[in-house]
Order: C-alpha cells, then sequence, then structure tokens
C-alpha cells in the first residue's frame, strides 16, 4: 500500500516531498526513486455528449473560438502588469484578451493557447477558450485607445513581429473574455487554510460547496499539469459574479522547457492541498497520451507555422501526469475511490 505521504519522484527523479500540514514547510528529501506507473483501473466516465461549452457563456466553446478568431478589433486597452496584455474590443458580441508574443515573455502566448488544448482534453468548461490570430503591428499602433496613445511605441518595441507579405505582424493568444467575474480572494492565508482542510480526507466538503471545491481541486491538477506555479497571487484565481464557479485563466509561465527542483517543489506541494478530485478530470488523464495531446495543440492555426510545444514541453506534461496519477492512485490505495475520487 502506498501511504498518502509517501514521497512522490517527480519527474527525472530529483526531489521528494511529503504532504506539509497547513501552514508547516514540507520536508523534502533527495532518494530518487522510480515513479509506479498508474495502478487503479481506468474509471468508466463517459465523454460528455454534444459541444463542449464554457461556463456562462451562450455559444458554444467553437462558435467563441470563431468569434475572437475572426471579430475586426475596435480597440485595444493595455491591461497587463508584468507584460503587456491588451483587452481587445472586437466587433459583435464577443470581446477578448490578446496576448502577443513578446520579448519579456516570448513563448507566453504559445502556452495559453497549449493550456487551452490540454484543457479541452480533460473537458474543462471554466477555461476560456483561446486561439491565436496575426495582427499587423500598425494595428495595435493604431487601435491603442486615445488614454494610452502616448506610451503606444513603447507597447510596440516590446512585441516580436514577423515579416508576412508586405506587412510586420505580431501572433496573438486571443483569449475570451469572460465578461462578469469576480476575485473570490481564494489567496488569502486563512482561505488557502479553510479550503485546504476541506479538501483533505479528514475535512468535510457542504453540499452546496460541491462546485467550488471541485474546481479547487481541478484549478490545483491543471496546474501540475502544465507546471503554472503563478496561481495564487496576483487575483490570477478569479470566480464567477453568483460566486458558485472558479475560472481557471493566465496561463503563460507554464510548460518550462525543463522542470527546476525549486519549482517542481512548489508545484506539487501546492498540488497536495487536495486529497479529493474530479472522477472525470482524473478519467481524462487516464486517457491522455502524448499523441493526443500533441494532436490537440497542433489544431491551433499557429501550428503551422511553429509547434505550440516543443517535444521536451510535451514530455514534460506527460511526466506530470503521471505524478498527478500516482498520488490520487496512493489516495486510493489508502482510502478507497469513494472517499477520494468524491466529485463529478
Amino acid at each position: 500500500m502506498r501511504s498518502t505521504v509517501l514521497m512522490l519522484g517527480v519527474l527525472a527523479g530529483v526531489v521528494l516531498v511529503a504532504r506539509p500540514a497547513v501552514g508547516q514547510p514540507a520536508k523534502t528529501t533527495d532518494m530518487r526513486p522510480r515513479v509506479d506507473p498508474p495502478a487503479s483501473e481506468p474509471l468508466d466516465v463517459p465523454r460528455l455528449d454534444g459541444p463542449l461549452r464554457m461556463h456562462g457563456a451562450k455559444l458554444t466553446q467553437d462558435e467563441l473560438l470563431k468569434s475572437v478568431r475572426a471579430a475586426i478589433v475596435t480597440g485595444l486597452r493595455p491591461v497587463g502588469n508584468t507584460s503587456v496584455v491588451f483587452a481587445a474590443e472586437l466587433r459583435g458580441s464577443v470581446n477578448a484578451a490578446f496576448r502577443p508574443r513578446q520579448k519579456l515573455k516570448p513563448l507566453g502566448y504559445r502556452a495559453e493557447i497549449a493550456a487551452y488544448r490540454i484543457a479541452r482534453l480533460l473537458e474543462l468548461d471554466n477555461v476560456p477558450p483561446v486561439v491565436s490570430r496575426m495582427v499587423p503591428v500598425a494595428a495595435v499602433r493604431e487601435k491603442i485607445i486615445p488614454e494610452f496613445q502616448a506610451a503606444a511605441e513603447e507597447y510596440v518595441r516590446a512585441l516580436i513581429p514577423e515579416r508576412v507579405g508586405e506587412q510586420d505582424m505580431v501572433p496573438v493568444a486571443a483569449i475570451y473574455w469572460i465578461p462578469d467575474m469576480r476575485d473570490p480572494g481564494l489567496d488569502a492565508s486563512r482561505r488557502v487554510e479553510r479550503w485546504t482542510r476541506h479538501l483533505q480526507q479528514s475535512g468535510r466538503v457542504r453540499e452546496s460547496e460541491l462546485s467550488w471545491h471541485r474546481d479547487i481541486a481541478n484549478v490545483l491538477v491543471f496546474d501540475y499539469l502544465i507546471g503554472n506555479p503563478d496561481r495564487w497571487s496576483g487575483s490570477n484565481l478569479q470566480g464567477s459574479h453568483d460566486g458558485m464557479r472558479l475560472y481557471i485563466r493566465d496561463h503563460d509561465l507554464g510548460f518550462p522547457e525543463q522542470d527546476r527542483v525549486d519549482r517542481t517543489r512548489v508545484l506539487l506541494e501546492t498540488l497536495m492541498r487536495t486529497q479529493k478530485f474530479s472522477r472525470r478530470t482524473v478519467a481524462r488523464l487516464r486517457d491522455m497520451t502524448r499523441a493526443s495531446v500533441a494532436a490537440e495543440v497542433a489544431k491551433d492555426p499557429r501550428s503551422r507555422e511553429e509547434a505550440i510545444l516543443s517535444p521536451a514541453q510535451l514530455d514534460g506534461v506527460m511526466a506530470r501526469r503521471d505524478t498527478i496519477l500516482s498520488y490520487v492512485d496512493s489516495l486510493v490505495d489508502e482510502y478507497g475511490a469513494e472517499r477520494v475520487l468524491v466529485f463529478e
């Protein structure tokens, strides 16, 4: 039997971390074991029927992708704090955030695309749809709203354009703009301690909070899977206006080419804040293969020009996926599936 505090080999077996008590630092040991392959039988969870939808949106995810890719840009408002991001006003009923290829984070826009495509494999309905589109640099300069026009050249200089025909173009990740969000304050230390207690085996999740805690568990799994350490600060966690759901957004720091020990430690400690998971998410993780991930990210139009994920990044996704499933399986061994796979 694998204990829930069993040390998990991470990626190349560089670090092992036991789940810390809330508020206590984790203990690490460099024992370099092999991660056992997932032992549990595949879950009998059927695929979703019908087109994948985005929570709170009237359009399907495919319809949202078409809108944010093709709609005419009428205005750009800079909204990024540590990188160049624009709130793009589009002609029609749907708006977007544009994260362009830029010197500070040249792979950030590709990480946004890849994160969304993996969310589709997991059948998540709370990751905003993302698709690439090419924007003329001249249009970036012209469409920045008057309030920010004085800094337009500074924003343009931050971009990495490419020559397409007779004009300079910049690839952007066009991200569906969720119109009605609020900050639920889940990254405050007292709130973190509260939901961590609820998601441990000794904790209790109220019936009225099942969807809320399922979303938190999915956030922890998703961030570990894509290697994203930048969730629990800077208001990167937003919720629906009714307070029932969380949105998983902002993934430009995901998909490292090489996992660092310190980064992996933080990701694993965060993942282990939950001992309860979604049956559907775990089932879709078991379905996931390197080929299915590669095929999914290749559906974005930009993949015709450059790989959305490199071979090393794909390997990282699959290694982290195996670690998640090993962790889940160790919990199932100890507590039973009915106490671990408690959410839909």
